[in-house]
């Protein structure tokens, strides 16, 4: 069953030809690997070109790249699956890397499990590829979202609305045909990936694999690391979103947060929108 791994790129050039070899490390056969550079300013694109020509696929993987002006990270994903043939699609940043056997993985567990969405823990490196001092913020605030989806909550939806478990759209697989039910990812600069996560959550419950299987870089360029108010726009019309969703019809998720639940894990998952003005 042929897999499609997407990676928008757009001014990684220190980085992107290891993730492009994490790709081509992968143990997952067949793969397509499309990539699409997103108006890079840095060299990222000559980098890509550079290693599609002169380091040859391995054997049942297939490379192609393309450029264009810059669209941003939602439109060149969605770019990247309206070009994919896999039924279903991975995610890269063009900054991280997977382990040899994150595609494997995650594909054995959305078959058996019948799941359109999967993710994985992920493994924070720092611009060197080291991992993160355990007292590093990030890796604090990982943990906490760790223990919230171990011990606290009834369902991955819960977490979402305090923590992104997942971290980043490049910890996605998923379905095809999910993707087409969601509708792509929409025009948010900083929250495609929890939005898009969210509207799944209503559909049905992801499978959540408890091993590092993605390395997620931590770097000055990060979107993440804007200030919080260039953010929290975008992040009221995505709870926003979902609370009116909700209320007008209850989820399919039986998991999902919803209206009526008066559990304390639900009060706390509600009562850290405490910012949005939903009307209600």
């Amino acid at each position: 069953m042929l897999v499609s791994v997407v990676m928008p790129s757009y001014n990684h050039q220190r980085y992107v030809a290891e993730a492009m070899a994490s790709v081509y490390a992968q143990t997952y056969r067949p793969i397509e690997f499309v990539i699409i550079d997103d108006g890079s300013t840095d060299g990222s694109y000559e980098v890509i070109r550079r290693v599609v020509a002169e380091t040859p696929a391995p054997s049942g993987i297939t490379a192609r790249a393309h450029v264009r002006e810059n669209r941003g990270a939602h439109a060149t994903i969605n770019e990247g699956v309206a070009l994919a043939r896999g039924r279903y699609v991975a995610i890269i940043n063009s900054d991280d890397a997977y382990t040899p056997d994150r595609i494997e993985r995650c594909v054995a567990a959305a078959r058996q499990q019948g799941s359109r969405l999967v993710f994985t823990y992920v493994e924070p490196i720092d611009m060197e590829g080291r991992p993160l001092d355990e007292g590093h913020r990030w890796r604090r605030w990982y943990s906490e979202a760790q223990r919230l989806e171990r011990d606290a909550v009834p369902g991955i939806g819960f977490v979402l609305l305090t923590h992104n478990i997942a971290v980043s759209t490049g910890n996605f697989v998923f379905r095809r045909d999910l993707f087409d039910e969601v509708g792509g990812f929409e025009d948010y600069r900083y929250v495609h990936d929890l939005d898009f996560l969210l509207k799944s959550v209503e559909l049905e419950e992801p499978v959540l694999i408890r091993e590092t299987l993605y390395r997620y870089r931590r770097h000055g360029a990060n979107t993440i690391n804007v200030p919080f108010e260039h953010v929290d726009a975008e992040l009221k019309r995505v709870f926003d979103r979902y609370l009116r969703s909700i209320r007008a019809r209850p989820p399919r998720n039986v998991k999902a947060p919803a209206f009526g639940d008066r559990s304390p894990s639900m009060d706390a998952a509600f009562g850290h929108a405490r910012w949005l003005d939903t009307g209600m």
